[in-house]
């Protein structure tokens, strides 16, 4: 990051959620002996291993106080607001006013903001997604994170501040998804089949690789509004499975409005990203997603 700063603070807000679980350790794991990783969380640490720290995000001031402890912020990983259908979803975009004042307030040079692939909605064609595309939200967590991102395109027009701040819109995090998780659960799956085509494919990226990409985009200096965040290509629901060795899976005709192809072009990313030919194989996504797994 800095020339003269010897180490590269990053905070991962969202710690404890599904994706915050697996990430944190991820982090850690990068081999850079120069980054520590703060783990941010709202009420309880539920576990968390390393630094955990409590921030009530736009509440108090837990941010600054840790920035006051630690001496300097260098990066701003949004990974929290809820995903729970039951819950309010307006809070995504007010997450992401707070970040962005605090990083303008604190000085921090880098905010990496978590959106998904689900503000694109079904596919309209038959090739890959790419940023450009116009989004089509189709669930109230697909539109929060559209307000997400307008939130933060409206700073970024308006503001004369430092900060670079850029939203990833990612696809499945092998692990944090629904279908592993149902898989670790050890209940029996059942998977939509479309015709002679097998059963749905979709985006995916290890955890690993997500925490390498990561590391890459907060030292890029000009970074776009927004990427699309996975691995290349796409894979199968059942390669997955097999790749976890669980096999109780029956598949079921799916239904009308259900898609069998989410893929999103990721040619944007890779040209400042370099990917490994592993990284887009089931079986490293599962070996990336056991090694981070935190129990308990």
């Amino acid at each position: 990051m800095s020339a003269t700063r010897a180490r590269t603070n990053v905070v991962l807000l969202g710690a404890t959620g599904h994706v915050g679980r697996l990430l944190g350790p991820a982090l850690q794991r990068l081999e850079d002996s120069d980054l520590q990783v703060f783990l941010q969380f709202r009420t309880e640490p539920r576990g968390l291993d390393g630094n955990p720290f409590r921030w009530r995000i736009g509440h108090d001031d837990g941010l600054a106080e840790l920035k006051d402890r630690i001496g300097h912020i260098d990066v701003l990983l949004n990974f929290a607001g809820s995903a729970r259908p039951d819950t309010d979803m307006t809070d995504h975009a007010e997450i992401a006013q707070a970040c962005l004042h605090e990083a303008a307030r604190l000085d921090i040079p880098v905010v990496l903001m978590a959106s998904s692939a689900a503000i694109y909605g079904a596919p309209r064609h038959g090739r890959p997604l790419t940023e450009s595309d116009p989004p089509r939200p189709a669930s109230d967590y697909a539109r929060a994170k559209l307000e997400m991102e307008r939130t933060v395109r409206n700073w970024r027009a308006g503001s004369g501040m430092r900060t670079r701040a850029c939203c990833l819109r990612i696809g499945n995090v092998a692990g944090a998804d629904q279908l592993l998780r149902n898989a670790a659960s050890g209940q029996e799956l059942r998977l939509d089949l479309f015709g002679t085509g097998g059963p749905a494919r979709r985006s995916y990226i290890g955890v690993e690789t997500l925490a390498s990409v990561l590391n890459t985009l907060w030292q890029i200096d000009d970074l776009p509004d927004v990427l699309n965040v996975a691995a290349p290509g796409c894979v199968g629901m059942d390669e997955l499975l097999a790749a976890l060795d669980h096999h109780a899976w029956r598949g079921v005709p799916a239904p009308a409005d259900a898609i069998a192809r989410v893929c999103l072009d990721v040619r944007a990313l890779a040209r400042l990203h370099s990917f490994a030919e592993k990284d887009s194989t089931p079986e490293e996504m599962i070996r990336q997603w056991q090694a981070c797994k935190v129990t308990g």
